[in-house]
């Protein structure tokens, strides 16, 4: 079983966006703030809660097991997306690995990560420029 996910629909129908997928309990929060909408806050917790219980209930507690390797491979992306490439190839690799980051159904590059990343990038580019 991969990552849960939550379906909620658009909490601004106007907006042109469709339903959105959560992939944290925190974001139910974020998308249907408590103090908002409390019984649909409320209402989504307990869905969120009911489908970690049923994976649990198949799978057994496997975020213990599952987040020391995880927390390590998710140190190790912030290392790498900190990392300025000193060449062409270096900036080529670099894109090519965390291409994979972003296939399948767990992405794991965050937003949080791309102005770290942007930034390693653009100094990578600057010193490419001024040798």
């Amino acid at each position: 079983m991969g990552t849960i996910r939550l379906t909620i629909p658009s909490p601004n129908p106007n907006s042109g966006l469709g339903p959105i997928t959560l992939t944290n309990k925190l974001d139910i929060n974020h998308y249907v703030p408590r103090d908002a909408c409390p019984d649909l806050n409320q209402d989504y917790h307990a869905q969120w809660d009911r489908l970690v219980a049923e994976r649990k209930a198949i799978t057994g507690n496997s975020d213990d097991m599952l987040a020391g390797p995880l927390e390590a491979e998710f140190l190790a992306l912030e290392a790498l997306i900190g990392c300025v490439p000193t060449s062409l190839p270096g900036i080529v690799a670099l894109i090519g690995y965390l291409k994979g980051f972003t296939e399948g159904d767990d992405i794991r590059i965050e937003d949080a990560h791309f102005p770290t990343l942007f930034a390693s990038l653009s100094e990578a580019l600057n010193g490419l420029s001024a040798a």
